[in-house]
């Protein structure tokens, strides 16, 4: 019985205590890493996860937002044939703002690279975009 109080105790404790609460929350290295894995997997079940309900993704045909047509969008991509292979950098993030460098398919005719840069906070990312995408053969 007084194990339980115990445990019992700690667990409300953690819950009504916002340092521990946070030190549970994902950096956004962690969050972007994870993006990067199943974004390249094409799992787009995993890759939602990381995303806030309110997200914005800037795209050069204007903004996505929700989750919902965040997943359409990205769903989206299947329909290319064959779907096409990235290599991805992950740059430490500093404060919320994340990096990724990547090259879509490396070393192919038609090869492209650009930038992801991710703003995460509370462990998920509110914001996205991609930047600088050129032929890979540029520097």
């Amino acid at each position: 019985m007084f194990k339980s109080s115990v445990v019992l105790s700690l667990l409300v404790f953690a819950a009504g205590n916002p340092a521990l609460a946070k030190a549970r929350v994902a950096t956004p290295d962690q969050v972007v890493a994870h993006h990067l894995r199943a974004f390249t997997q094409h799992n787009w079940d995993a890759l939602i996860q990381d995303y806030a309900p309110n997200a914005v993704v800037i795209t050069q045909n204007g903004p996505i937002e929700g989750i919902p047509a965040i997943y359409k969008f990205y769903q989206s991509i299947n329909s290319i044939t064959p779907a096409p292979d990235f290599q991805v950098t992950l740059v430490p993030a500093v404060g919320d703002a994340g990096l990724a460098d990547w090259v879509m398919n490396p070393h192919k005719p038609g090869s492209l690279k650009g930038h992801d840069i991710f703003i995460v906070r509370n462990g998920k990312i509110q914001f996205q975009t991609t930047v600088n995408v050129r032929p890979a053969s540029q520097p």
